[in-house]
C-alpha cells in the first residue's frame, strides 16, 4: 500500500500553482509506482509484473492512471484492478474544477467573475494576494486547520474526481479517453461491491427524512 496526498492537499486546481489542475495526489501514486520499480526487486518482488488495485476512490485513480498512460512510462505497471470505482467517468474539466475548487480558497487572476471571499483573497483579507506569486504564498502559509475549514466550505461533493485539462498529467477524462481507446494496453479487471451503495444512501439519511415514507425514501436512493 501506498500514501498520497488527498483532499485540497492532493487535488486543489489553481492556476497560481506550478500544476495548475492540482493533481499532486495522482502524482504521488505515479512516484510511488518509479520507487517500486527502483526497489522492489530488493523485497523479492518482480518490478516486470505490478499489479495496482484500488476500491472506491482508490479503483477511480487506477482508472486516472490507465488515462495517464501517454504522461507517464508504460512500464510503472502491467496490470490493473478496479473495485467500484467507475464512479465520476467524466471528471470535472479544469476551467470547472477553478471554480468549483480553487475559488473558495484563492482569486482567480485574469478569469471573468475570479475574485472570491477565500483565505488567499483580497476580498478575505489577504493584502499580498493580488499576483500568482502572492495566492501561492498565501496557499502555503494556510495551516491544516484552515485548509480543510476552507474545503468543508465548499461546493458539497467537489473533492471526489481529479481534474483533466489537455497537455496536464491527467490529459483526458475517463470516459473520453476509454472511447478514443487511449488508455494504457493492460490486462484490467473491473466490477462493484455488492450493495455499496448503501453507504451512500445511509450518509443522506438526515437529508431524507430518514426515509420513513415512500416518497423520502424513493427521493434519497
Amino acid at each position: 500500500t501506498i500514501n498520497y496526498r488527498l483532499n485540497a492537499f492532493g487535488f486543489l486546481p489553481h492556476p497560481a500553482l506550478e500544476d495548475a489542475t492540482g493533481n499532486f495526489g495522482l502524482k504521488d501514486q505515479a512516484l510511488a509506482l518509479e520507487w517500486v520499480q527502483e526497489y522492489i526487486s530488493d523485497f523479492g518482488g518482480d518490478p516486470g509484473n505490478v499489479t495496482i488495485f484500488g476500491e472506491s476512490a482508490g479503483g477511480h485513480s487506477v482508472l486516472s492512471l490507465l488515462v495517464n498512460a501517454p504522461t507517464i512510462p508504460a512500464t510503472l505497471f502491467h496490470k490493473a484492478i478496479v473495485q467500484s470505482g467507475s464512479y465520476s467517468p467524466a471528471q470535472t474539466p479544469l476551467t470547472t474544477g477553478y471554480y468549483t475548487l480553487g475559488l473558495p480558497f484563492a482569486d482567480l487572476l485574469g478569469f471573468p467573475s475570479g475574485t472570491g471571499a477565500g483565505p488567499c483573497s483580497v476580498a478575505g483579507g489577504c493584502a499580498t494576494c493580488t499576483d500568482n506569486a502572492g495566492i501561492r504564498a498565501c496557499l502555503r502559509s494556510l495551516t491544516v486547520d484552515e485548509i480543510m475549514d476552507t474545503q468543508l466550505a465548499a461546493p458539497a461533493w467537489s473533492w471526489i474526481t481529479p481534474v483533466y485539462a489537455a497537455g496536464t498529467f491527467l490529459p483526458k477524462n475517463i470516459q473520453t479517453a476509454l472511447t478514443d481507446g487511449d488508455v494504457a494496453d493492460v490486462p484490467v479487471m473491473i466490477g462493484s461491491n455488492l450493495h455499496e451503495g448503501t453507504l451512500f444512501a445511509g450518509l443522506f439519511l438526515e437529508q431524507f427524512g430518514y426515509m420513513g415514507n415512500d416518497t423520502q425514501y424513493r427521493a434519497g436512493v
